[in-house]
């Protein structure tokens, strides 16, 4: 379902992966200086030791090109990440981002669309092991007690929140 059709928002891809991209990389710049110890191992969960091949916003160009997904995906996929936020399942930087996106927006496509690939091709997309993608797919639902549904409401406002933080960055918002 493309619920920005249904909520009347004009919302194409290549803005909804700007939203989106921005939004990780803003999370990633403000948790920059948080160390985190080895006994955290659920912080840790997604990191990864190589430094990543891509960056964020080519990364989810690269997944919707072979994934085709819908613009509505990304923005659904920031409100799952937020409710992963509040449970602190995780705390999002540069060497865990790209899987974190993977995950989130698998959900998020498990969610929206009529047909979705199997997990076995997303992990291959993302460059990972099938056991891999189900565990980390396993742990955010766990880890937000399988509330993976958001309201049109909800999914609006966050929308509008988005749009707005980003352009106050480029300096295009005002009150």
């Amino acid at each position: 379902m493309d619920l920005d059709l249904v909520l009347n928002i004009n919302l194409d891809l290549s803005t909804a992966i700007k939203l989106y991209s921005f939004y990780i990389e803003s999370l990633s710049y403000q948790s920059r200086y948080i160390l985190i110890g080895n006994s955290d191992y659920k912080y840790l969960m997604f990191n990864t030791l190589n430094p990543n091949p891509l960056n964020l916003r080519d990364y989810c160009l690269r997944l919707d090109k072979y994934l085709s997904l819908s613009p509505s995906c990304f923005i659904y996929a920031i409100c799952i990440l937020d409710r992963c936020l509040e449970n602190k399942l995780f705390i999002v930087k540069t060497v865990n981002e790209l899987k974190i996106t993977l995950t989130i927006l698998l959900l998020s496509a498990k969610m929206l669309e009529d047909d979705v690939y199997i997990n076995k091709y997303w992990a291959r997309l993302g460059g990972i092991y099938t056991a891999s993608m189900n565990k980390y797919e396993k742990y955010i639902l766990e880890g937000i007690d399988y509330r993976i549904h958001f309201t049109m409401l909800e999914y609006r406002n966050k929308f509008y929140k988005l749009r707005i933080m980003y352009l106050k960055k480029l300096g295009c918002y005002y009150r």
